[in-house]
């Protein structure tokens, strides 16, 4: 593999350098933690996305998880602010 860019991986032949796009890539990750999350930013290394239980996805900052997605649904902690309409559900 040759990385193109940041968000692009090409797969290459080594021995004429043509590179394709049409490649399909799983990337994994460990399952990481709300204080430690394994998708994270350099800057901030307490917020990001991780992996805390089977089905889940995690999303945290300041190192506390604040929402879950699961098969059930988007669970989120604390309180929420809303700049728009909110449909469906009950609050």
């Amino acid at each position: 593999f040759k990385q193109k860019t940041a968000y692009e991986i090409y797969q290459c032949d080594w021995s004429s350098d043509v590179c394709s796009s049409d490649l399909s890539v799983s990337i994994s990750f460990a399952d990481g933690s709300a204080g430690s999350p394994s998708i994270r930013f350099a800057t901030d290394t307490d917020t990001g996305f991780y992996h805390p239980a089977t089905n889940q996805i995690g999303v945290s900052t300041n190192g506390t998880n604040i929402a879950t997605f699961s098969t059930t649904g988007l669970t989120v902690a604390g309180t929420g602010t809303f700049t728009g309409g909110v449909t469906g559900g009950t609050f």
